[in-house]
């Protein structure tokens, strides 16, 4: 999940920089704002067509899109997980950490 996870984080970093909503992105992407959120968290996927809409609104190509930003992820997202050298298991823990975040608040909602 580590490029999901730096895909949605970069394009989150450029939306932001451009001063794009999520409503500017679910209306690019013709979705609802709560799948740009999960694209974000790397929780969902967009197809071609929809990634090349991305890029275009967000002034890079695809590929540089789809490469994300290293540098910012680490800073932004795992930087509390530092400690942990193997990078494999820091992002199962991640992923177990936005699983139960996931479930906590489906269980709230209901």
């Amino acid at each position: 999940m580590q490029n999901a996870r730096m895909l949605g984080n970069y394009i989150e970093q450029l939306a932001t920089e451009k001063g794009l909503s999520i409503s500017d992105l679910s209306q690019t992407l013709g979705c609802p704002e709560h799948k740009v959120q999960a694209l974000y968290k790397g929780l969902a996927f967009a197809s071609f067509d929809q990634m090349s809409k991305l890029a275009a609104l967000l002034g890079v190509t695809v590929s540089q899109l789809l490469s994300g930003d290293a540098a910012h992820y680490n800073k932004t997202v795992v930087c509390c997980m530092n400690d942990f050298d193997d990078v494999n298991q820091r992002e199962t823990i991640l992923d177990l950490i936005y699983n139960y975040v996931d479930i906590a608040n489906a269980v709230r909602m209901n």
